[in-house]
C-alpha cells in the first residue's frame, strides 16, 4: 500500500478509512450486519462503479 501525505492531512494522529468491495453483497453481508453494523457501508461513492448507490460493503476505519 502506498500512502500520500498532501498538505490536508491533520498533524498527529488520524483516522483512515478502508472499503472492501466483492461480487455477490445481495447475499455476503459484512462481519456484524445486524445489531451492530459498525462494518457497514452503503455505497454513497459507488466504490464498484456500477450505479448502485445502496449496496451494502464493509468499511473498517482504524487511527
Amino acid at each position: 500500500m502506498e500512502l500520500r501525505a498532501t498538505k490536508y492531512a491533520a498533524r498527529g494522529e488520524n483516522k483512515f478509512t478502508n472499503y472492501l468491495t466483492y461480487d455477490e453483497n445481495d447475499y455476503i453481508r459484512p462481519y456484524g450486519t445486524g445489531n451492530n453494523r459498525e462494518n457497514d457501508y452503503v455505497d454513497a461513492l459507488d466504490l464498484d462503479q456500477d450505479g448502485d448507490t445502496s449496496e451494502i460493503f464493509m468499511k473498517k476505519t482504524r487511527r
